[in-house]
């Protein structure tokens, strides 16, 4: 509250790390929930749209401190995208979650079709249902593998194309002097060295 009362001089900080959370679980709650009430998946949805809105124009008006001449702030400090490699784990783990759910109910209908003598009809389409879940799950499990093994390798090192234009560009001069020797290896030979 200290940016809606207008202490211009005092730095606000962002608890990223707590917002952040409180998205990944709200995501979890609504993917989770949505087994006994599909009605949920709308309302998060819009939901998430709202707070990407608030969130845009609080992380550019809220947090840091005032840029003189403007009502903008300046932030204060950068994570560099950390924090979003256990966000997605997160919700990874949340969507596991909510496939196995689903499949916990298919399963029930099975023990109950198996139980009661219903229709042959009924239980195939369980089991047809089991079957593009244990695939879905699958396909899940290798997407998060194939972002953890191949995509955070490369997102964590800067591209040496990007390196080289901020080195030829006179305005960066003194973020250039603040390069470690290390952002000019190849990463994938020195972590296999």
């Amino acid at each position: 509250w200290d940016a809606v009362r207008g202490h211009a001089d005092k730095v606000i900080q962002c608890d990223y790390t707590k917002q952040s959370l409180r998205l990944a679980l709200i995501l979890n709650f609504v993917n989770m929930f949505a087994i006994v009430c599909p009605v949920i998946l709308p309302l998060g949805a819009v939901y998430f749209a709202l707070a990407a809105c608030f969130f845009r124009w609080s992380l550019q008006n809220t947090y840091g401190r005032i840029v003189p001449g403007t009502h903008l702030r300046e932030g204060s400090y950068d994570m560099q995208g950390g924090l979003w490699y256990e966000l997605f784990h997160c919700v990874m783990v949340g969507l596991l979650l909510g496939v196995l759910a689903v499949s916990g109910v298919i399963l029930s209908q099975v023990a109950l079709a198996l139980a009661e003598d219903v229709s042959l009809l009924v239980f195939l389409c369980c089991i047809f249902m089991l079957l593009v879940l244990l695939g879905l799950l699958l396909k899940i499990v290798h997407f998060w593998w194939k972002c953890c093994r191949i995509y955070r390798r490369w997102s964590e090192v800067m591209p040496f194309e990007d390196a080289s234009c901020i080195d030829q560009d006179p305005n960066h001069e003194a973020l250039v002097a603040a390069f470690e020797a290390s952002y000019y290896q190849d990463p994938l030979r020195s972590r296999a060295g």
